[in-house]
């Protein structure tokens, strides 16, 4: 009879969160869609109500400046810096770029609980799988790094520390052991009806959370090298040019969330699903 599945919680965890940034994603499009609906409804009747030789007047717009705190002169504590303004449909489209950068918030947040599931999940995985399905590869490296670990083989705290370290840079070599421990994972996640591997799908994923984080959304010359081409344009599929930056960054759009969310959360099912039929325990 199957076993109680000691991965329930990871899963749910996960999901509840994913939950929650779709939920964000949502809400935060269908808001911005009315915005602009009532944006160019007003522009129109604004114009309509003009005469042409005014029709060049901006109808709706917005400025400001940087206010630079001067803490030499206390009788000019601030001084302005620069300008910036948008008028018009310049106006509207600055609110569209508004959601596209909250979506690429979210899809960091969406691979950082995807990262901290599979630390969680990897952690029981191990001691499930203790001396059998998965060893520990770099017994040396990681008791020279934790000394004090080194008498708590076999106990649960041990393998998640020792998951946790081997994810210290990300959860490659986690998902590779994976693969390479559970080949019913490793084949759904490459043959599923999908057409692609989904493992290498949020490969693509990871890369595009690294370039928002650390480069500004900015696809330097090389930034993509390791990808294949089908993951390259997983990246710059969700490319756009920036009105409040120079140049073109990463800015994924509504649909783009939806496909993320979707696979992550399959990658997820598939290994909670392959690997608690492979230790005999029950399924959600």
């Amino acid at each position: 009879m199957p076993k109680a599945n000691v991965f329930d919680q990871p899963l749910i965890n996960l999901f509840d969160t994913l939950t929650r940034i779709e939920f964000a994603v949502q809400t935060n499009g269908r808001a911005t869609d009315v915005a602009i609906r009532i944006g160019e409804k007003t522009l129109l009747r604004a114009k309509a109500k003009q005469p042409d030789v005014s029709k060049h007047i901006p109808t709706l717009g917005t400025a400001s400046s940087l206010a630079v705190l001067n803490v030499f002169d206390v009788n000019k504590r601030f001084f302005p810096y620069g300008s910036q303004n948008a008028h018009d449909n310049d106006l509207l489209n600055l609110l569209r770029e508004q959601e596209w950068r909250a979506n690429a918030q979210s899809l960091s947040a969406t691979y950082e609980a995807m990262e901290g599931f599979l630390l969680e999940f990897g952690g029981r995985a191990y001691f499930q799988g203790r001396g059998d399905k998965l060893k520990v590869t770099e017994k040396k490296r990681f008791h020279k790094a934790f000394p004090k670990l080194a008498d708590k083989k076999g106990l649960p705290q041990y393998y998640a520390k020792y998951v946790e370290w081997m994810c210290r840079h990300n959860s490659d070599e986690l998902l590779a052991e994976l693969r390479e421990a559970f080949s019913t994972f490793s084949n759904i996640c490459a043959n599923s009806w999908l057409g692609f591997d989904l493992i290498d799908y949020y490969a693509a994923v990871a890369a595009a959370r690294h370039l928002i984080v650390h480069n500004g959304g900015r696809i330097g010359k090389n930034s993509l090298n390791h990808l294949q081409k089908w993951q390259r344009e997983v990246v710059t599929h969700m490319v756009k040019p920036g009105m409040l930056t120079v140049g073109e960054i990463i800015l994924p759009g509504k649909g783009d969330m939806t496909w993320i969310l979707e696979r992550v959360s399959g990658l997820a099912w598939a290994l909670y699903k392959t690997v608690s039929i492979e230790f005999d325990m029950k399924i959600i």
